[in-house]
């Protein structure tokens, strides 16, 4: 040790740990998105907080059959004002395509108008192929095509312009070339043409000009079309009507449940698909505990891979999935427990909801209007999920099948969902609602921490929290004050969770009859946390008796 000669000061560490309470409410939401408008990312976690950041992440369309992501950037971020989410799109414009044969597109005021999902990489722009027909009259039995640029392979040929009489190449008629370069027509003997005096051809012009990106036109994306303008110092002629369009179009039609459910490629080491969630911390900082899949999660492989993911978070954490019920084959409400059972929807990590959503003239899937109603629920307890969703507003103004068939659902039919774990809305005192408390396992699992959907979350909250703040003491020295820091700095966050009323209670101990020498020995170490989450008041009962004592006071009657 160094000597020393005057004053000094140094710093002790804090025996009592203040704690990491993660944020509640964060979606983690897998499908596709129109991220070929907007050079978007797929199969990567990509964080965003507003729907100005979302659009410019992965873009945006209407069209939520074909851009599941789009419907959750709606409703979560324009509706219920909640973020973060955290998006994966599996949607590859380098796979998911398909080429578009060439065609003619009508330009007007100077756009040709192209759907979203054109890609612009490969987009070639040629002058348009219009159609030559005509008569070509015969001179000993050859005709000469006065036009130098027409496909000869598209060409037809008939008797006369009424067309009724198609000529057949090789046996009414052959296509050469005379010795200044013009095309000919022959007629054959003993063919249809061999005694005309002419013949009537249709044909398509070869497109002789091909023009320039950003030299003749320019290409871009706007108002949910890709636009190409003409641009008024290039070769193309003003005043032009069509332009001959050829190229390559995202196909999210291509997109399988097995690339949602995603895995691990040991060629490129990359993770797809449901299984990018392990990403997300690592990367943010933010551990979603919200999965959506909507779309998809009516597939049972798909629902059984949500949960699987939400069991198992990077190996500590957990989540709950958001399971819709399929509104294409589900026409009823009794219909839904023989759905549930056939798709094995019965984990304490899944939470099953029918019908859908409406409102105005979109139509949601109800998983994703209740991530937001979590998320926005969790807001309003301070980032903790203590509180049950149930009994609060939607967004919509109905309940409709996929296909707009609107569904009314009475108290009694709704408590019969909510009977087999299935939540749903109910329109009954003030406005459409979500209605239900349980997880997927009721009533097959009846322990209360696993089918009532507060104290289910509130588990998997503190259980995250308590990781994430005593992470730092792992691999510290095994010592009493190891021990009183730990157990004093949790019973003094229990108490003030007790103290908002998120919990009834709760305590932590360490238990020497839970702690081995063996273990000990071994570096382990156990702690007992006793945590008593509020039930939600599922049922309110008033009893009502008329009491007599009442007639006395009042009237004095003789007893």
């Amino acid at each position: 040790m160094a000597f020393k000669h005057g004053v000094y000061t140094q710093e002790k560490e804090t025996s009592i740990s203040t704690p990491v309470t993660t944020q509640s409410g964060i979606p983690f939401v897998v499908g596709r998105a129109p991220v070929h408008t907007v050079d978007g990312k797929v199969n990567t976690p990509v964080l965003c907080n507003t729907y100005a950041e979302a659009m410019e992440a992965l873009g945006y369309s209407d069209d939520w059959k074909k851009y599941e992501l789009c419907e959750m950037i709606y409703s979560h971020f324009q509706l219920f004002g909640m973020g973060p989410v955290i998006f994966v799109n599996v949607l590859d414009p380098s796979i998911h395509k398909t080429n578009v044969a060439p065609a003619d597109i009508a330009v007007v005021d100077k756009q040709a108008i192209l759907p979203l999902e054109a890609l612009i990489t490969g987009l070639k722009v040629n002058s348009p192929a219009e159609a030559v027909e005509m008569a070509i009259p015969f001179v000993n039995r050859i005709g000469y095509i006065p036009v130098a640029a027409i496909k000869t392979a598209t060409m037809a040929v008939y008797t006369d312009s009424g067309k009724e009489t198609a000529c057949q190449a090789d046996t009414d008629y052959t296509i050469g070339e005379d010795a200044d370069g013009l095309i000919t027509i022959t007629a054959a003997e003993g063919g249809v043409l061999e005694t005309a005096s002419s013949c009537y051809i249709t044909a398509g012009r070869i497109d002789t000009v091909t023009y320039v990106a950003e030299v003749d036109y320019t290409v871009f994306y706007d108002k949910q079309k890709l636009k190409v303008e003409v641009l008024s110092d290039g070769s193309i002629p003003p005043g032009i009507d069509a332009l001959s369009i050829t190229y390559t179009a995202v196909n999210p039609d291509a997109v399988t449940r097995a690339d949602v459910i995603g895995g691990y490629d040991t060629r490129t080491k990359t993770y797809s698909g449901l299984e990018v969630i392990d990403q997300c911390y690592p990367k943010y900082r933010k551990l979603p505990d919200l999965i959506v899949c909507p779309g998809w999660s009516t597939n049972s492989g798909v629902a059984a891979a949500m949960a699987a993911k939400a069991a198992n978070i990077n190996g500590l954490f957990t989540a709950k999935a958001l399971i819709d019920a399929d509104c294409t084959e589900i026409r009823h409400y009794t219909d839904v427990t023989a759905w549930k059972t056939k798709n094995n929807l019965n984990s304490k990590y899944q939470v099953v909801f029918w019908p859908m959503a409406k409102l105005d003239d979109k139509i949601f899937h109800l998983s994703v209007q209740a991530a937001g109603r979590m998320a926005a629920t969790d807001n309003d307890n301070g980032g903790c999920p203590s509180e049950s969703p149930s009994n609060k507003l939607l967004q919509c103004d109905g309940i409709v099948l996929a296909d707009g068939t609107e569904v009314n659902l009475d108290l009694v039919q709704a408590n019969y969902l909510n009977e087999v774990a299935v939540n749903t809305v109910l329109n009954f005192i003030n406005g459409f609602v979500l209605w239900g408390n349980f997880t997927a396992c009721y009533p097959g699992n009846t322990d209360v921490k696993d089918y009532f959907i507060p104290i289910s979350r509130m588990f998997g909250w503190v259980a995250t929290s308590v990781t994430l703040t005593y992470w730092s003491k792992t691999d510290r020295k095994m010592v009493p004050r190891l021990v009183d820091s730990i157990v004093d700095s949790i019973n003094i966050w229990l108490h003030a969770l007790t103290t908002e009323e998120h919990l009834l209670g709760g305590r932590c101990e360490y238990i020497a009859g839970e702690n081995s020498l063996v273990d000990l020995m071994a570096g382990k170490i156990k702690f007992h946390i006793f945590m008593t989450p509020p039930s939600p008041a599922q049922e309110i009962n008033f009893i009502l008796e008329y009491d007599v004592d009442y007639v006395r006071e009042a009237l004095g009657a003789a007893a």
